[in-house]
């Protein structure tokens, strides 16, 4: 029961009776009470000079320090206080800006032709608007906020709490910089971080419309040109619809200065679509466009164009016969498009420097993931105002590599590599929302369809994985031991560089068993290859059924040597021998390969090399997939999977891979599944994330399980 303290002091008998209860000596209880707040405060006890003490006036400081410091002291002493609800909810309110967007500034450079300087330099122009916990606050509401000499003052009909020196900070701001502009680069770090800060001031929304709306949220994919601006008539073929939007969303990148990175999944026509954004530039930007591909894809781009574009002019920069120097220019200028190599890039980075492209396109541009290397150096240097990367694993490995596509795509956009790795790469939860902000930085310049999407899965026969798992032979298991006895005894005495180097090697001949034996030099002896290798036996099981129901398979193995032997005994087993698709094999012969394969000519099988074959090509003919021995990264696996699982394929795809049991390769692949969210970091490139276990937790995951 609440009562107040006049009704107390007036009341005409000492005990008093309320709801049939009765309250004995009240007023000296009251004067009891007050006695001992007034011994913590004292303005309490200023009050208990008066014969009835039941209120003391407080000036607005006074009030603040006794709300703020005086209230709690009072009750870890037992004193109850009644306070204000708003008070005890809101406490300080807080002052910072919103910036309303109102476009680009004018000569900012926005038009398709003026491409000197890349978007997220170009200004936009703003207007700031002070806010008192996002409400907000005119002029002169704010320069009454700032005179006031006390942290506690009347605003709008009740007492609020400040710091004045913050609004003091944030009308300084206002005065100086109420409209102005700044950079698309600053505006998009403004929008995805919350804790932003422009010239020290919070920055507490941001508000756009129209497409700067739309990059700000992070859907610049919706952001295409007008929906009746056509495909270009001179493209022989025809655009599926996701494909025509990423067309459309690639053309207004291009007008808008920015950079774009295709993330398409592999097999869903990325090619097509960046050949037809050039088409649409062909009469509109001067100068050639230089197409930078891994050698394994120079074929498959100019196919393409023949394809889709062949009135565009295409010049090969490859091979030891190309030009240089003056004939080198004139070739460039007399073309459309100047197809080249990652490699070449940098042996002939100052000619390629001293032409003005007028776009640069970078296929598989994952292989620019390491920044300090001088082949991504040369592709950085490169001249051009209009800039497409081209990949369907963003990030294969490791957040850097995303830098360093940026890097090239929007210069700076990311901030420097060292503040990127100190900002994103660590662990936590602190780095969980940082991610959450890098994706709203990079959401507008990164357009990326999966197969699984509902629009694309039509599109797309089903894809089943399955996995064989293999025994090993009585040969292969004495091998297998006899090299993981040695790796540990030889690492339990070596240590940094040294030890890594022996488990690297010690990994890869443990591997080598598992596929058959003669790969570690072991001699052929009587037996046949299929009865040296229980992986091998089960490929042979495998390919029996699928010849059976007249199909096709591709065979991805990472070693030269076992590619060559699978040659040897498919033609042994079927009587035709098989290509073999590998880093050694010459461009002409590689493309009559795949022309052959793809046209039906030859055996139903192809051997191929994970790293050479497992990126841009079309081998559709295929309806299976195996993957004789782990990459052990998901996405380069994929990767080669995708050489048959993409558009234009017309029946189910089967991916096999084969894993001898009880060996490393079962249990790594047990780690990928489990941690299949992280594979791609947890896993890496390789074998080298696994030099990093200790010497127990490597024994754990190379021991021979099942065998006596």
């Amino acid at each position: 029961m609440l009562l107040p303290a006049g009704l107390i002091w007036s009341y005409p008998k000492r005990d008093m009776e309320i709801q049939e209860r009765e309250y004995r000596n009240v007023q000296q209880n009251l004067l009891l009470r007050l006695s001992k707040a007034a011994y913590i405060e004292p303005v309490i006890k200023e009050a208990m000079g008066r014969p009835h003490p039941e209120s003391v006036i407080l000036h607005p400081q006074q009030l603040y320090t006794f709300l703020s410091k005086s209230v709690s002291m009072l009750r870890k002493q037992g004193v109850t206080v009644q306070m204000p609800t708003r008070w005890t909810k809101e406490g300080r309110r807080r002052v910072g800006v919103r910036i309303k967007v109102d476009g680009w500034s004018e000569g900012s450079g926005s038009s398709l032709h003026e491409t000197s300087k890349l978007g997220i330099d170009k200004l936009v122009q703003f207007e700031a608007e002070a806010l008192l916990n996002e409400s907000p606050l005119s002029y002169g509401e704010l320069t009454e906020l700032a005179s006031s000499k006390s942290s506690l003052v009347l605003f709008r009909g009740e007492w609020i709490e400040i710091d004045a020196k913050e609004i003091r900070q944030v009308l300084k701001f206002m005065k100086r910089q109420e409209t102005g502009e700044m950079s698309f680069r600053e505006l998009m770090h403004l929008s995805a971080d919350d804790g932003y800060e422009l010239d020290g001031i919070p920055v507490d929304a941001i508000e756009a419309e129209g497409m700067l709306s739309l990059l700000l949220s992070g859907n610049g994919a919706l952001i295409s040109k007008p929906a009746d601006a056509p495909v270009p008539s001179s493209l022989n073929g025809t655009l599926r619809p996701y494909q025509e939007r990423g067309f459309r969303w690639l053309a207004s990148m291009r007008q808008l200065g920015f950079g774009a990175l295709l993330a398409d999944d592999m097999g869903l026509g990325k090619t097509v679509q960046v050949i037809s954004v050039l088409l649409e530039g062909l009469e509109q930007l001067a100068g050639p466009s230089l197409i930078v591909c891994p050698t394994s894809l120079l074929g498959n781009w100019q196919r393409e164009f023949a394809r889709f574009a062949p009135q565009m002019r295409v010049c090969v920069h490859h091979g030891s016969d190309r030009l240089h120097g003056e004939k080198f220019f004139e070739a460039c200028q007399s073309h459309d498009i100047v197809l080249t190599t990652y490699q070449l890039t940098g042996r002939d980075a100052k000619e390629m420097r001293e032409v003005s492209w007028s776009s640069i396109v970078l296929d598989e541009a994952q292989y620019i993931k390491n920044f300090g290397t001088k082949q991504a150096q040369s592709v950085m240097k490169l001249n051009s105002g209009h800039k497409i990367a081209m990949t369907g694993t963003p990030v294969e490995n490791r957040l850097t590599e995303l830098w360093s596509i940026f890097q090239f795509l929007n210069p700076g956009y990311l901030g420097s590599n060292a503040s990127f790795r100190s900002r994103y790469t660590g662990n936590g939860e602190r780095q969980n929302a940082e991610l959450v902000k890098l994706r709203k930085l990079i959401a507008p310049f990164l357009l990326r369809r999966l197969k699984s999407d509902p629009d694309i899965r039509k599109d797309l026969p089903e894809k089943i994985e399955l996995k064989s798992y293999c025994s090993l032979t009585t040969e292969q298991a004495r091998l297998y031991q006899a090299v993981t006895d040695g790796l540990m005894e030889r690492i339990s005495s070596s240590e940094g560089i040294a030890r890594k180097g022996i488990v690297l090697s010690s990994l890869t001949q443990l591997k080598q068993i598992c596929d058959h034996p003669h790969l570690t030099g072991a001699r052929r002896g009587a037996a046949t290859s299929g009865e040296r290798s229980g992986k091998l036996d089960r490929l042979f099981e495998l390919l029996d059924l699928i010849l059976d129901n007249k199909e096709s398979a591709l065979i991805f193995t990472q070693y030269v040597q076992m590619g060559d032997l699978l040659q040897e005994q498919l033609l042994a087993r079927y009587g035709e021998k098989p290509f073999f698709l590998h880093g050694g094999v010459a461009k002409l012969d590689r493309d009559h390969m795949v022309h052959e394969y793809q046209e039906g000519a030859g055996s139903p099988l192809f051997v191929l090399s994970l790293k050479a074959g497992g990126v841009g090509l079309n081998l559709t003919r295929a309806n299976h997939v195996i993957h004789y021995d782990r990459w052990w990264n998901p996405a380069v696996e994929n990767q080669a999977t995708d050489r048959v699982f993409r558009i234009g394929q017309q029946k189910n795809v089967e991916v096999h891979k084969l894993i001898c049991q009880g060996t490393l390769e079962e249990r790594i692949d047990e780690l990928i599944e489990r941690k299949r969210a992280l594979s791609e970091q947890v896993v890496g490139s390789g074998e080298h994330w696994l030099t990093e276990m200790s010497n127990e937790e490597l024994q754990n995951l190379i021991a021979l399980q099942g065998w006596s």
